[in-house]
C-alpha cells in the first residue's frame, strides 16, 4: 500500500509517497528522519500525536491507501516534554556531587515513552562543568559519556541544565511502561562538586506539582553511590 506523508519543518513542507505493508510498524516512517537529517520529530495521524510509533502498525490504525500522516521534523520540532521531579529547590545552599561515585535515581514511566535526556542542577559557584553520565533501563547499561555544559545555559530561575541525548550522539530511547530508568551522573573535577539541589518532602515516589500529570514514579537507585535519594538530590 502507499501512504502520503506530509513533511513539515522550519524550512520546507512537501508531500512524499511511501510504500509500506499493512503489517509494518509506523517506525518505518520515523526512519526517514535520519535520511532527512532531522534531529527530532513526531508523527500526527487524524489529529493525534503518535508518541511511540513502534507501538502501532498500519493495520492497527486501520490506515488504508488514502491515509495521510504528518511528519514534523527539524531543529525546533519534537514532542518531548520536560517532567519536573521536585516541587522545591534550594538556591541558597549546596549539595556535594562526586568525582568517583555516581548520583543516580530511578524514573518509572506510567506509559511507554521516548527518553530524550535528563537534567542536573547547576554548579553553586556558577562554573562551567564537565559531567560523566550513563543510564540503565532495568539492567541494560549504556556507555559512559562525557559532556561539558556552560553555566550560562542553565535555567535562569530554577538553576538546572539539560543533558540531551542528541548532544551525546544518541537517538531517543524507548522505555516501556513500568521499566526502571536509572539516570546516573558524576562530575569530572573536584572544582565542580558543589551544586544546587531539590527536595520533594520525603515523598519517595512522587510529589504533586500543579499542572503536571502523574507520568512517573521516582525511586532510590541501586546504582547510586553518593547521597541522592528518591526524594532529594
Amino acid at each position: 500500500m502507499t501512504v502520503l506523508l506530509k513533511r513539515a519543518g522550519e524550512k520546507e513542507a512537501d508531500t512524499l509517497e511511501l510504500k509500506v505493508s499493512v503489517s509494518d510498524k509506523l517506525s518505518k516512517i520515523t526512519e526517514l528522519f535520519q535520511e532527512m537529517e532531522a534531529t527530532a520529530g513526531y508523527l500526527v495521524y487524524k489529529g493525534k500525536t503518535l508518541a511511540v510509533p513502534e507501538d502501532h502498525t498500519f493495520s492497527k490504525l486501520l490506515a488504508g491507501t488514502s491515509a495521510q500522516f504528518l511528519l514534523c521534523c527539524g531543529e525546533s520540532s519534537g514532542s518531548a516534554t520536560k517532567w519536573v521531579r521536585f516541587p522545591e529547590y534550594y538556591l541558597t545552599d549546596y549539595y556535594y556531587m562526586n568525582t568517583s561515585y555516581f548520583d543516580a535515581v530511578i524514573f518509572v514511566p506510567k506509559c511507554n515513552i521516548k527518553f530524550h535526556g535528563f537534567g542536573v542542577f547547576a554548579n553553586y559557584n556558577n562554573m562551567d562543568c564537565t559531567y560523566i553520565v550513563k543510564w540503565y533501563i532495568d539492567d541494560d547499561k549504556s556507555d559512559e559519556y562525557e559532556i561539558e555544559i556552560a553555566n550560562d545555559t542553565k535555567d535562569p530561575e530554577k538553576k538546572w541544565m539539560d543533558i540531551n541525548l542528541k548532544e551525546l550522539g544518541v537517538k531517543p530511547i524507548k522505555v516501556n511502561e513500568g521499566q526502571k530508568l536509572h539516570c546516573c551522573i558524576k562530575v569530572k573535577s573536584d572544582d565542580y562538586r558543589r551544586c544546587f539541589y531539590g527536595y520533594s518532602g520525603y515523598k519517595d515516589r512522587y510529589s504533586v506539582l500543579p499542572d503536571q500529570d502523574y507520568d512517573f514514579d521516582t525511586e532510590y537507585s541501586s546504582y547510586n553511590d553518593n547521597s541522592t535519594s528518591g526524594d532529594w538530590g
